[in-house]
């Protein structure tokens, strides 16, 4: 039999319905797998529940979570709505998990569906992209890789593009 332990991220806003719906869905899953795979959730504190019971939306206690799984379900968050102390002067949760675990591979997939038109005609593509520089790294114009903030109201960001991030992506 095959365990796998998943955190379970809820998030914000409808963040708690996705993952209520994949659970189940991994759940019926696993009860149809033949060699009997099992799932255990572990719920880990985000966002605005971050917020409530430690101050910080991606606590220390849920990156030392992740660490022990085998992978994890991370629903949506608000970062837009967070107090500034939140939102302002730190990464946002997918930017501070992105550094923090060197996720690095954006992974892209995108097919054409059987039956569906498409003005490509057929498509079997994944588009990898560098996810720990460049713009797409910390999505936070105010402080993060190669950014800063000229007034208050201007922000500027550089693109930090280097040989070896760019060369890990195949």
């Amino acid at each position: 039999m095959a365990t796998y332990k998943l955190g379970v991220l809820y998030g914000d806003g409808i963040g708690p319905e996705i993952v209520n719906a994949t659970v189940k869905v991994l759940k019926a899953a696993a009860s149809k797998a033949a060699n009997g795979t099992e799932f255990v959730f572990i719920e880990l504190p985000m966002g605005w529940e971050g917020i409530k019971k430690y101050n910080d939306p991606m606590p220390d206690v849920t990156k030392r979570g992740l660490e022990e799984t085998d992978g994890w379900l991370m629903e949506p968050h608000d970062s837009s709505a967070y107090p500034d102390e939140h939102r302002l002067f730190k990464r946002n949760s997918s930017g501070e998990l992105r550094h923090c675990f060197d996720l690095f591979a954006n992974i892209r997939p995108s097919r054409t569906l059987p039956g569906t038109k498409s003005v490509a005609g057929f498509s079997d593509l994944i588009i990898l992209r560098e996810n720990s520089e460049g713009f797409l790294s910390d999505r936070n114009m105010y402080i993060g890789t190669g950014e800063c903030m000229v007034t208050p109201d201007v922000a500027l960001v550089t693109g930090v593009f280097t040989r070896k991030s760019i060369e890990r992506i195949p």
